[in-house]
């Protein structure tokens, strides 16, 4: 057990309490953890005026309840417990963080009439929930974690158009559909789910990363627009070309184990001046003798990291390999219109939840 010099913080983690006994409240806590306990009930926090972070992870609660008093309350953690319902949460105006992950709730409700106002962050990542609903009366929402979960369709966003970060890795979704209101997001994951491609992510002009592996993306064209991205994980998808040429703000390009066999499909690749990291490992290509060779001679000057492997603060191609910018330029034969750098057909997580 242990409370810091001015007896504000409290922490009583992984000491197998069995409930909230008096010890643990005092009048000028501000914060309490008691995770990895076996705490059934929320109790004894009447007097807890000032508490504003309370953590609960993991223990043995079924219900949210005993909070009214806790009106300074600004995080509150019910991560990896046996709540099978929201509610409870009416009167925590100032609550900024809510995180119900890993429990067993079935639907997105209570949270509308419970005046949140001034919620910023909530996760509800692993839990039964199949639908997005329940979402309107929280204007300040900037993060939403959904995660794990059994949603197959992406809707009923249009009130929380200013979310920044939308976590949804690891469901059922087939379609990138209901994101059109979403012109403040900056990052999206999408990783694990049944995707075939990108469309609907063309009006998103503020996303600045997008976790998208692990699933069966075949193309990359509907990313065009998106020219402040800086972030892209497309690996262990379908694809075969990179049509990443107009993404110049681009930083991390994550390829690893699509079927991409010829180095031509990686021809735009050069035109990215910001690459700093790229990984192809797993990819046919990745299994040929001179693969490190012809990537670095492709890669810009700019790049730092080959797949697990950190290179060199300077380099030059090998021997026989001209890099990008040096390469002789494509016959009139070759540079039609079906040719050369400009046509590459594209195919392109956990998120990581950032709390789960």
């Amino acid at each position: 057990m242990a409370a810091d010099d001015e007896t504000t913080v409290y922490d009583a983690s992984g000491e197998a309490h069995e409930a909230i006994s008096d010890e643990f409240v005092r009048p000028d806590l501000t914060e309490l953890c008691l995770m990895y306990n076996r705490i059934e009930r929320i109790e004894k926090l009447e007097g807890l005026h000032r508490l504003q972070k309370l953590n609960l992870r993991a223990n043995r609660i079924r219900e949210i309840r005993g909070l009214e008093s806790c009106c300074e309350l600004r995080e509150l953690e019910l991560y990896e417990n046996l709540l099978e319902r929201i509610a409870g949460l009416d009167g925590l105006c100032h609550l900024e963080l809510l995180d119900l992950s890993f429990n067993r709730i079935g639907h997105i409700e209570g949270l509308e009439a419970s005046g949140l106002v001034r919620l910023r962050q909530l996760y509800l990542a692993s839990n039964l929930i199949s639908e997005i609903s329940g979402l309107a009366q929280l204007p300040a929402l900037r993060l939403l974690e959904l995660g794990s979960n059994k949603i197959r369709v992406i809707q009923n966003l249009e009130n929380v158009s200013g979310v920044e970060e939308l976590h949804l890795g690891r469901n059922k979704i087939s379609k990138l559909d209901g994101l059109a209101c979403m012109t403040a997001l900056r990052v999206l994951g999408v990783a694990s789910n049944r995707l075939r491609s990108l469309d609907g992510l063309e009006g998103l002009t503020a996303l600045q990363e997008i976790y998208a592996d692990h699933n069966g993306i075949e193309g990359m064209g509907t990313l065009h627009a998106l020219t402040a991205l800086h972030t892209l994980e497309l690996s262990s998808n379908q694809l075969t070309q990179v049509e990443c040429a107009p993404l110049q703000a681009l930083e991390e390009l994550w390829l690893n184990n699509n079927p991409i066999s010829e180095t031509s499909a990686l021809q735009q690749v050069s035109q990215l001046t910001r690459l700093k990291t790229i990984y192809l490992a797993g990819c046919p290509l990745s299994k040929q003798p001179t693969y490190r060779q012809t990537i670095l001679a492709l890669a810009p000057s700019s790049l730092t990291q080959l797949d697990a492997d950190i290179l060199p603060s300077s380099r030059t191609p090998p021997p026989g390999l001209a890099s990008a910018s040096e390469a002789p330029a494509a016959s009139s034969a070759e540079s039609g219109p079906d040719a050369g750098p400009s046509k590459v057909e594209s195919h392109a997580e956990a998120a990581q939840c950032q709390r789960s």
